[in-house]
């Protein structure tokens, strides 16, 4: 980031309301906080005033990711803002971001001269400002030419005041414009639509992944009731992922039953614990909780939960019948998954170390995309039409060409490696 001191205001017309309001488990200003950290800002100057407890806030910071606070001296203090000669971004309270907007921000300013004023607006009102502070002075934002005067302590009503007023009309001659509107792809809503009934949904634009498929998208959307639900009663990522664990374990002893109800039960609630699966990741950054142990845990629990699936379905479909092709199809298939997923992770640690023709990006992005438990509800289908055996030997092959393009891959990654 190239803003050296960062000012956090509270809005001129109603304060720091709505400071503690918690959006589907975290309090709204934690989410700015936690945005600025997460955008590189280490230390933000909170401007508090008196609707806001500072110790409240310190308690927050015990739990979550939080940028270093300093808190300006009161009205009526000999001591001055700390206001230096710097980059500075000014930020009204009252509007919810991502930490790509600021990423977004400040790509595009002007590279060789940030000093000009530049705002960001949410609905046509400037919330954020990049501008660049002389010893002991604010600039004024108000309409018209750029003025500076001496800063004042206990006067943070007025700076917002001017920092809200409508910025000035960019000009042709510009070379980066007064304002900036929020893209529509990044978030950026204010919190008077967030807080109101349904609107944190929204939230959700901030917590996809690019590898994400459609319909893992659709489940996350229509499950968001429960996510908030788990949010408001500050259930962990963790514990999701141990309860999807679990369902996914009672799912494996039904199928492996081999009988015709009891599998389309087990299917059912192996189509459950794919949801949990989906639904731990989604709290875990819609919370800001997530960890490496989580992400360990759900990793490894995956694993385990696929190898515990194909051994049902190869006991469901052969355990009642001759021995030897249980013990063949365990070899190739469980052999198959464990020498895929080896090879799958040796893969992506050789991507960005070598930097391998792009025409090989979109053959890695559809292993990727299919490298997830979303047979789930192939399973469930095959459940009802009785069809657990072709479902076997079509995956007894694919995972055997899913492993051999992986090991393909790392041959090209290698040979790319060797010709730098």
């Amino acid at each position: 980031m190239i803003w050296n001191q960062v000012w956090l205001f509270p809005d001129p017309d109603c304060g720091w309301k709505w400071a503690d309001k918690p959006i589907v488990g975290v309090p709204a200003l934690v989410r700015v906080l936690v945005a600025l950290k997460r955008a590189g800002i280490a230390t933000v100057n909170v401007d508090h005033g008196a609707d806001i407890s500072r110790s409240r806030v310190e308690e927050w910071a015990s739990r979550w990711d939080l940028p270093r606070l300093l808190w300006p001296p009161a009205a009526g203090s000999d001591k001055p803002h700390p206001v230096g000669s710097l980059p500075t971004l000014a930020i009204r309270w009252g509007v919810i971001f991502s930490p790509k907007l600021l990423q977004w921000f400040e790509r595009n300013l002007d590279p060789v001269n940030p000093r000009p004023t530049c705002a960001v607006t949410a609905d046509g009102q400037a919330f954020m400002l990049s501008t660049w502070l002389q010893q002991g002075t604010v600039p004024s934002w108000c309409a018209g030419p750029l003025s500076e005067r001496p800063l004042g302590v206990g006067e943070p009503a007025a700076i917002m005041e001017e920092v809200c007023a409508p910025p000035p009309v960019a000009t042709a001659q510009e070379a980066v414009p007064s304002s900036l509107a929020g893209p529509d792809d990044i978030l950026c809503r204010r919190l008077e639509e967030l807080i109101a009934p349904g609107g944190d949904r929204a939230l959700l634009g901030m917590v996809g992944k690019p590898t994400d498929r459609w319909h893992v998208v659709w489940v996350r959307d229509w499950s968001f009731g429960g996510l908030r639900w788990l949010a408001e009663r500050r259930f962990t990522p963790n514990q999701v992922t141990l309860l999807g664990f679990l369902v996914a374990v009672m799912a494996c002893v039904l199928l492996a039953s081999g009988r015709y109800w009891t599998g389309i039960l087990g299917a059912l609630l192996l189509y459950g614990s794919w949801v949990l699966d989906c639904m731990d990741g989604t709290l875990a950054r819609l919370t800001f909780t997530e960890s490496p142990f989580g992400q360990k845990l759900d990793t490894v629990l995956g694993h385990i939960t696929n190898l515990a699936i194909f051994s049902a379905l190869i006991w469901a479909v052969y355990g009642y019948d001759r021995w030897w092709k249980v013990v063949l199809s365990t070899i190739f298939m469980l052999g198959g998954i464990l020498m895929a997923y080896r090879l799958s992770e040796e893969e992506k640690k050789l991507r960005p170390a070598t930097g391998a023709k792009r025409s090989l990006a979109g053959l890695e992005r559809f292993l990727d995309k299919i490298n997830h438990r979303d047979y789930a509800v192939v399973i469930l289908a095959l459940a009802v039409l009785n069809g657990f055996k072709w479902f076997l030997w079509v995956s007894l092959v694919g995972v055997q060409v899913f492993w051999l393009i992986h090991l393909w891959l790392i041959h090209q990654h290698r040979r790319a490696k060797g010709a730098t």
